[in-house]
């Protein structure tokens, strides 16, 4: 009320409250959505151009954020960086566990910030978070404080980063409130949207001094061809890890005819065929508004 109390009293008050708390005040409620045939732990849809939620799973419940915070962690150095900007990786880049799926760079090898983001959201890789972390906050730790601030700065009210890889750790977390908080200002990013409509990427880089290259593809199930919609809708976008890790973590852009944009994401799934069936079933619910 006290940020209201000068408003002119010519103004039509109820349009003008509405207005001004169309960003402050975010209402997802489970019951009004049919989510029984979503077999996600936690599930979201919404529209990208006015925000508006279409489906809830879970809203509140706290989960890992898995793949999604390298989208995050991205965000954040697109809108802190001049992500045409070279970078060149340091020795800590073996630090990382050679397990994890990864686009091994080696030490002095020379790439954009633009390389690093792609490798991470596109490809998935998690070492390319290392330089990305080092050149920008100056450590990974920091860089998780860093991320983990800004996005709360973005009305994510639960959310704990610890790394940015998004490899599960004891005190990581987030909901789908937050992920629809920081998604509904991300994906209305020229260049986020170009990173998650794009199939695969070239990247030109030097090692040793030498022009190398390497090609990432996106594993989107909908852009590798093993799998296609029946809802109708066009699918031009999203980020899924690669299928020989059983991501149960998906999140996808689709269209409509109108050529309005909706923003899909579920995690938590019991396998990635359930990913992939509630991701349809999702779309099949939109297209059916």
């Amino acid at each position: 009320s006290s940020e209201t109390a000068d408003l002119d009293a010519n103004v039509n008050k109820v349009a003008t409250l509405e207005a001004y708390s169309n960003d402050i005040v975010v209402l997802l409620d489970n019951s009004s959505y049919p989510v029984e045939n979503v077999s996600a732990s936690q599930a979201l849809a919404f529209k990208v151009s006015n925000k508006d939620v279409i489906l809830c799973k879970n809203g509140y419940d706290e989960f890992q954020p898995g793949n999604i915070t390298k989208l995050f962690a991205s965000y954040y150095v697109l809108m802190t960086q001049d992500i045409y900007h070279y970078v060149t990786v340091g020795s800590d880049i073996y630090n990382i566990d050679s397990s994890l799926f990864a686009a091994h760079f080696t030490k002095n090898d020379c790439l954009r910030f633009k390389d690093l983001i792609y490798g991470a959201v596109l490809y998935g890789a998690n070492d390319v978070i290392i330089p990305m972390a080092d050149n920008t906050s100056g450590s990974l730790n920091s860089f998780a404080g860093d991320v983990t601030s800004y996005v709360t700065n973005m009305g994510a009210e639960n959310t704990t980063l610890l790394n940015c890889y998004g490899t599960a750790s004891a005190g990581m977390k987030t909901t789908i409130y937050d992920v629809y908080m920081i998604l509904r200002d991300v994906l209305i990013n020229d260049d986020i949207l170009k990173l998650l409509e794009s199939k695969s990427y070239s990247c030109e880089y030097t090692s040793n001094s030498n022009p190398a290259s390497v090609k990432w593809f996106n594993s989107l199930p909908y852009f590798t061809g093993e799998l296609e919609t029946k809802s109708g809708l066009s699918i031009i976008g999203g980020m899924c890890e690669n299928t020989s890790l059983e991501p149960t973590q998906m999140l996808v852009l689709a269209q409509d005819e109108t050529g309005e944009i909706y923003a899909v994401f579920v995690t938590g799934c019991p396998s990635y065929s359930d990913c992939k069936a509630s991701v349809e079933e999702i779309l099949y619910q939109i297209a059916n508004l």
